[in-house]
């Protein structure tokens, strides 16, 4: 089985806006994301893929446990880790690692080469969208977690 790996941000804005980008590939509306570089992280891939798709500068919404320790840093916690079965039949699997983010600047705009449209979108504009299970069941459980993030301030 060829595996890769990839990152992806699911990004809400300041009216809790969810941030996507249409695949050229796929054709679908998904999280801006993509392939890790060599000897990159993924919580730096990440960053780099969401403003390279789509003009969007983040920052990871994380809980950490608050490690610090000499030669010692936590890293950002994903929000969740997936291994999805491209092909279908097991021999090309992709595992990618979803982290919460918030906008925290840049410009809204496609990068065409990658990708075919972006936008911002409420959750019920994204529930009409089309896209994949895992995406929505994805964003249906961010959102409850934003709410009650946005609830704690």
């Amino acid at each position: 089985m060829f595996k890769y790996f990839t990152a992806s941000g699911l990004v809400f804005n300041d009216k809790n806006e969810i941030l996507l980008i249409k695949h050229r590939r796929f054709g679908v509306w998904l999280p801006p994301g993509g392939q890790l570089d060599v000897g990159e992280a993924p919580h730096e891939a990440v960053v780099r893929e969401v403003l390279e798709e789509t003009g969007i500068e983040v920052e990871i919404i994380s809980k950490g446990q608050g490690i610090n320790a000499q030669f010692c840093r936590e890293i950002p916690n994903p929000f969740a880790v997936l291994g999805l079965d491209v092909a279908g039949d097991g021999s090309y699997e992709l595992h990618d690692t979803r982290y919460l983010c918030r906008a925290v600047g840049g410009q809204l705009s496609a990068q065409i080469a990658e990708v075919s449209d972006v936008g911002w979108f409420s959750y019920e504009e994204f529930k009409k969208l089309e896209t994949f299970d895992d995406t929505i069941q994805i964003m249906a459980k961010a959102m409850e977690y934003m709410k009650n993030v946005d609830e704690a301030k």
